[in-house]
């Protein structure tokens, strides 16, 4: 072959690339070569295969052709035949023909122009077949027809309604999804639409959103010869006939897993509870809809009463998550003065609602009251309640002129609370359950006296900046932690925040010889490095005016080190030309509001600050961000991030400059970029070096090749963290606490996790200890190997089994020979996990781990200290009941597979092959285990493998059998027949490999798809978390 030119390739590597690669490198060309991943590697070598038979069976004499090509096909099916393998191959049949139809009655069904079985693109040319005339053929021959288009006009509907009623004639079913964006969709079509019999039409109602931007059809055919048309053409007559749109063609037999792929998204969306079931009868339904397309119309940011408000009675997974983090919070850790944090436009307020709505009550309603500083918070906040709690009657309002008839359920300004006096009145005691909006008012005068004297059982702040601007923490007021802190994707994906341009610019300082206390650096330093220096000063410029394009429409804010820092970068842009003003805590209110005010009419471009703008003032015109310094906490990160991301009335996005410099390598850069990206810190790294980011939509996200270096070398030596520097921050946390610090202490100043200390390099905590010379004795060799193994269980957050072990590792006499068989299996869980290989001996007893560590002082005080600090990091709280007698396998928790086998009373199949397969069939019970990872390629994305197992909805999952499982097969049939046959199976998923398994519960038989493998939808019997089916989703719309 020929030698192959520069450029990006996908291309196996055969002996003759080999050959041309090898001659190449002598010329000095370099050539980037990876394994291929064993899940990728029949398709890599069933297309080569492709393309060296077609180029074979073209090669044939041209005598007798056909007859030719056919025995050569044959001749190789036989050479590949396995007399072993269960799979029939299936010889060509002489002369060679295609079958184009099996039918009833006199004519054949009639084709569309494109083949079925390859791929074809549409561009409605002038010697091509019109997309509606395509559609049209092939709704004449599916067997169910699925349709997303983000819009339905009169004019495309009139052109296919022959079509659509001769499917409902047909009674083949029609799914069609679509939204009122921009207000382009026609009511009194989709009206018609959804009053065919064989059509579900789902619509979503928030027209601001760009959410759904597919126009996507698929033709199922049960036959194996579904069609999928994507392309830019909605239901509408230029998008069918005239207008200049492309749209691709796919078939199932070419591609398969895209077909899948597709009914796996559509399903997710059809679940998604943001596609409501039109409801054509329903006059306040189709009253909602009217409003909807006429706000949207207007477009975002239109200055009238705003869009219209329709929220179900259930919270979103995000919400619901922070919800369940509450209850953990009071349930499971016993603080009920609890902070959520979260970003304007997530709904703070309905997450106190629902919370409020699952307290439990006998009688009346719990009393509740709300506080806030302005009266139009007080009724939206009582709107929402009256909503979710389903009362309209619920609440009164107190403020604004308004007089409440009660005060059980009491919606009040915070001035009127105190003018009224009704602390006094009422009782300290008198509320049971009290919600602070913007608690990061509490440290204020107004606020402090009321906050101090209430005594509810459950007090709730909210807040979406928890940084003051006078440095008083909150944190305090609300037992000093963050039950919850939300981040910003949720209000950007909803809309309810604009997206973020973010760049990263190196700005060629070097701060790695400041110094470095408790977290931060020095900031007298960091003055000093940035004061009079021109040069950053002109880099930032430069930037600003480069990135921004006419600065003389933009509002910006600058966030600085110091008053000085703030005084010094607004000079510089004057002396540019730009106009800029410096607002610190030094400024009066007249100043701040007239430089507010400036900044809203662009007589003032930029304004300059240090922390002012955090909280208190509101500029939602801001549309650029400049980061000026390094900024360590992720949530001043985030709360001055929040303030260029606020809606306003032309604003569609918010240009963010990050200007970096060289760090110290205690900086934390992972706290912020795990802030916006979510995930693990090498799942940040990975994100950073592919440019693939899990950002919301609209976002962009780019670093320059020089912040991009500091950036990684910084997160890598955050995976690589010394013990030395570990020992060091536990000094000097130790010197500010006068004692010794607790592992959750250590935890919460240094923001490292489990998983940090326990690596293999630093030892665990009391390797730590020991070096920062905090114990009295010195830890043995014995209490060392046991230490090891400690990493070993930091996946364990069973609340019951690890308040289990703290009983058994206080107790002085293990004492195991009788507590119930439930708890023995816990035991020997621990004991597989400390000792490994050696609990598989048959001379090992069940409960050797334990009575191990009772034998062991120092490795049984750390493992006290490791369970209580993996109780404090619970998600989530559940009652941890058993589903399976003498089973401690509980809903919702985590365990490894030798757990889960050793919980089933299966020890003796630890470590045995067949067991470390996706499933695992268990005879004596009737069950089957069905292991998932929803992952299963290393690399950053596999659409061949990354969409075969995935959740639809919290209770709905989507899984794929192994490749040899036919639909008639006995095991196939296990799966079809559950209800004749009595099986059990049961769900076990987690992330990626190296995780551990989270246990979703018993399954039970919906419907399945295909054969070899078989694509089965199941239904689970508990809903999963609302965190969990986040990660589970991975089809779910961002």
């Amino acid at each position: 072959m020929s030698d192959l030119n520069e450029g990006l390739y996908d291309q196996l590597i055969t002996r003759r690339v080999r050959e041309s690669l090898d001659r190449q490198a002598t010329l000095g060309l370099k050539s980037l070569v990876e394994a291929i991943e064993e899940n990728d590697h029949p398709d890599y070598l069933a297309r080569h295969l492709i393309r060296q038979i077609k180029a074979a069976l073209h090669g044939l004499p041209a005598e007798d052709r056909n007859r030719r090509q056919i025995d050569l096909a044959n001749s190789l099916l036989d050479f590949v035949r396995d007399p072993a393998d269960s799979i029939e191959l299936d010889p060509v049949d002489v002369p060679g023909q295609v079958l184009r139809a099996i039918y009833r009655g006199a004519d054949a069904p009639k084709p569309p122009s494109t083949p079925l079985s390859v791929t074809s693109l549409l561009m409605n040319a002038l010697d091509e077949p019109r997309l509606g005339f395509e559609l049209e053929r092939e709704m004449a021959t599916a067997d169910r027809v699925f349709m997303v288009v983000s819009f339905i006009q009169w004019r495309g509907w009139q052109r296919l309604k022959s079509a659509f009623h001769e499917l409902a004639t047909r009674q083949v079913p029609i799914r069609l999804l679509t939204t009122t964006y921009i207000g382009a969709t026609d009511f009194r079509a989709i009206e018609e639409i959804s009053r065919l019999p064989n059509v579900e039409l789902r619509i979503s109602l928030d027209g601001r959103r760009r959410r759904l931007h597919a126009k996507s059809w698929l033709f199922q055919r049960d036959n194996g010869f579904s069609s999928i048309y994507v392309g830019s053409a909605n239901l509408s007559g230029p998008a069918l006939e005239d207008g200049i749109e492309w749209t691709v063609k796919l078939s199932e037999v070419e591609a398969p897993h895209i077909v899948e792929r597709f009914r796996g998204a559509f399903d997710s969306l059809w679940c998604d509870e943001e596609f409501e079931q039109f409801q054509p009868d329903d006059e306040e339904f189709c009253r909602r809809v009217k409003q909807s397309l006429e706000y949207a119309k207007r477009g975002p940011g239109s200055r009238d009463s705003g869009p219209p408000v329709f929220f179900d009675l259930r919270p979103h997974p995000y919400q619901q998550a922070t919800i369940d983090q509450l209850e953990t919070e009071r349930i499971d850790k016993g603080h009920f003065r609890n902070l959520v944090v979260a970003p304007t436009g997530t709904g703070k307020t309905l997450i106190a609602a629902f919370d409020y709505a699952r307290q439990p009550f006998s009688g009346p309603r719990p009393r509740l009251l709300f506080l806030a500083h302005r009266e139009e918070l007080l009724r939206q906040a009582r709107d929402r309640f009256r909503h979710v709690l389903r009362d309209e009657s619920f609440g009164d309002l107190l403020g604004g002129g308004e007089e409440p008839s009660s005060y059980e359920h009491l919606f009040a300004t915070i001035q009127s609370f105190r003018s009224r006096g009704l602390l006094e009145t009422q009782g300290e005691t008198h509320w049971e359950y009290v919600v602070l909006d913007e608690a990061h008012h509490v440290p204020a005068e107004s606020y402090r006296e009321i906050v101090a004297s209430l005594r509810p059982r459950i007090l709730l702040g909210l807040t979406a900046t928890p940084e003051r601007m006078d440095g008083e923490s909150i944190l305090p007021w609300f037992e000093n932690r963050i039950a919850d802190e939300m981040r910003l994707w949720h209000a950007i994906e909803r809309q309810y925040l604009v997206p973020f341009d973010y760049y990263g610019v190196h700005d060629g300082t070097d701060l790695t010889g400041l110094t470095w206390s408790r977290g931060s650096y020095a900031i007298g330093e960091l003055e000093q490095r940035y004061l009079g220096n021109m040069r950053r000063a002109n880099l930032i410029i430069r930037e600003f005016c480069e990135f921004y394009g006419d600065w003389r429409l933009a509002r910006g804010l600058g966030f600085c080190v110091s008053i000085s820092h703030a005084q010094f970068m607004a000079e510089s842009f004057r002396q540019a030309g730009i106009p800029a003003l410096a607002i610190t805590s030094e400024s009066t209110d007249d100043e701040r509001a007239q430089a507010a005010t400036r900044l809203r009419n662009r007589e003032v471009n930029v304004l300059f600050t240090v922390d002012l703008f955090n909280e208190g003032v509101d500029i939602p015109e801001a549309d650029c961000v400049l980061f000026l310094r390094p900024t360590e906490s992720s949530t001043v990160f985030l709360q001055q991030l929040g303030r260029g991301l606020r809606l306003d009335t032309g604003k569609t996005t918010c240009l963010v400059l990050d200007f970096i410099g060289n760090q110290r390598r205690e900086f934390r850069f992972d706290q912020r970029f795990l802030a916006l990206f979510g995930g693990t810190r090498q799942q940040v790294i990975r994100q950073i070096e592919t440019g693939i980011t899990r950002l919301p939509g609209n976002c962009y996200f780019r670093l320059d090749k020089e912040s991009r270096k500091v950036v990684l070398e910084n997160l890598k030596a955050q995976l690589q963290v010394s013990r030395a520097r570990m020992v060091a921050e536990l000094n000097a946390l130790a010197g500010h606490l006068g004692r010794r610090p607790t592992l959750i202490e250590y935890l919460a100043e240094t923001h490292y996790e489990l998983s940090d200390i326990y690596k293999p390099s630093i030892g665990g905590w009391y390797v730590l200890l020991n070096e920062g010379r905090f114990l009295e004795e010195p830890p043995t060799e014995a209490d060392i190997l046991l230490s090891k193994r400690f990493q070993l269980l930091l996946h364990i957050d069973s609340t019951r089994r690890l308040r289990f072990y703290l009983d058994q590792l206080s107790a002085r006499h293990v004492g195991l020979e009788s507590i119930p068989p439930l708890q023995q299996r816990m035991v020997q869980m621990l004991t597989f996990r400390l000792l490994q290989s050696e609990a598989r001996q048959k001379d090992t007893d069940w409960d050797a781990g334990l009575v191990r560590l009772q034998q062991n002082n120092s490795a049984r005080a750390e493992l006290q200290e490791l369970c209580e600090a993996l109780l404090d990091i619970v998600k989530l709280h559940t009652d941890e009941r058993p589903l399976m007698d003498e089973c401690p396998l509980f809903l919702h928790r985590r365990y490894t597979r030798e757990e889960v086998l050793v919980g089933l009373g299966l020890p003796n199949l630890v470590g045995a092959r067949h067991t470390q397969t996706g499933r695992l069939w268990i005879e004596s019970s009737n069950t089957e285990i069905l292991f998932v990872t929803l992952d299963k390629s290393e690399k950053t994305f596999s659409p061949s493998t990354r969409y075969e197992d995935f959740a639809l909805s919290p209770t709905r999952f989507h899984w794929q059998s192994q490749s040899t499982t036919g639909e008639n097969s006995p095991t196939g049939q296990r799966y079809s027949r559950q209800r004749e046959n009595g099986a059990s199976f049961l769900l076990f998923v987690r992330p990626k490999k190296g995780d551990s398994f989270v246990f979703l519960g018993p399954l039970r038989y919906v419907s399945h798809s295909g054969s070899r493998p078989m694509s089965i939808y199941w239904d689970l019997d508990f809903p999963m978390p609302a965190w969990f089916f986040e990660l589970c989703a991975s089809l779910r719309a961002a």
